[in-house]
């Protein structure tokens, strides 16, 4: 059957200037150059998603490349074994039909946030307040004065706010031009820059001048080969982290602690691969299995914790052992007891 081809628009918080091609998966190509733009440098900026996928469903499609491949093969095989009805299976087979594209699109916004140093996102669908932005100005006197004074009010005077009840979006023409295959454009390839020196940048950091723009690790394809390879277990997992990953960026500017939560889970959902629950409890108690006790008080240091510090210095580098302490320390107050961070 032939492929589905679709045309999505996504937000950064860095101007896209060059095109990225993944194989004949997806494309990231520039929003038009009349397009609307932040007004500001901290902003977000469209960019537009361009991908062909298999449109079938499980039990239609034979093979899995997507993690919504996996997950559509999963919950299939759990219907079957259900009581739902038969037209209960089709009407969500057809409704698992219907979301497939909004899916996948969500799957690579993910795998990006997680590979990159950026945060692709998309707009939901939702209504929000909204009023005119006051002008600012550089200098300390003029607007940026009467704006921090307890006498200024808005433009439009005390009881009129402006206030309108608008709706989340962004309105581009070219979303709705029909297209049989990625675009042709004639701009440059997105700048690809060396591992050791990508990954040493802080996510998301906002850089004035040239260099401010999305950038990608110069082994973008290496890695997106790697995800795609992995067997059904470990594509699941892989994706579960990089979710859990992308809700801490999503959280961590407006639930700092929930966002702390989600990072540790996601290094544990990884740090955790493979082991069996039954294996790490005790079977005549159910308590986790302890494997060290600390050396100062001699209190068990607990299978997971361990794992998950073992983890990190596996892969984060020896001089990482504190902060897994640390960090699962505070995932577990958190979790647990309800010990929010200082600066909630």
């Amino acid at each position: 059957m032939d492929r589905v081809f679709l045309r999505r628009l996504l937000f950064s918080g860095a101007p896209l200037t060059g095109c990225y091609r993944y194989k004949d998966v997806f494309q990231l190509t520039p929003a038009p150059a009349d397009a609307p733009r932040p007004p500001y440098v901290n902003g977000d900026y469209p960019l537009i998603l361009e991908l062909q996928f298999d449109p079938r469903i499980e039990p239609e499609r034979e093979d899995d490349f997507w993690h919504r491949d996996v997950w559509e093969r999963v919950r299939d095989n759990e219907l079957g074994g259900s009581p739902w009805l038969d037209e209960q299976i089709a009407a969500h087979r057809e409704m698992t039909s219907q979301r497939r594209g909004s899916a996948i699109v969500k799957e690579i916004t993910v795998l990006l946030n997680v590979l990159t140093n950026h945060r692709f996102f998309q707009y939901e669908s939702t209504g929000v307040w909204t009023r005119p932005a006051p002008a600012l100005t550089n200098s300390t006197g003029g607007v940026l004065r009467r704006l921090f004074s307890r006498k200024w009010q808005h433009p439009k005077g005390p009881t009129d706010t402006g206030s309108d009840w608008r709706q989340l979006g962004y309105a581009l023409s070219l979303l709705n031009t029909p297209s049989g295959g990625f675009s042709t454009l004639d701009v440059a390839e997105i700048p690809l820059a060396p591992m050791g020196k990508y990954y040493n940048v802080v996510p998301d950091t906002l850089i004035v001048g040239q260099d401010f723009h999305i950038q990608l690790p110069e082994a973008i394809d290496a890695l997106l080969n790697k995800y795609f390879a992995l067997d059904a277990e470990l594509k699941h997992a892989f994706y579960a982290a990089c979710h859990l990953w992308g809700q801490f960026g999503e959280l961590r500017s407006t639930a700092p602690s929930m966002a702390l939560v989600a990072a540790a889970s996601a290094i544990e959902t990884l740090a955790n691969l493979g082991d069996s629950p039954e294996a790490a409890n005790c079977p005549e108690c159910g308590t986790p299995s302890s494997i060290e006790k600390c050396s100062n008080c001699g209190v068990p240091r607990y299978r997971l914790t361990s794992r998950f510090r073992n983890f990190m210095l596996k892969y984060a580098g020896t001089e990482s052992g504190q902060l897994a302490n640390k960090l699962y320390r505070f995932r577990g107050n958190i979790s647990h007891a309800g010990d929010l961070l200082r600066q909630e």
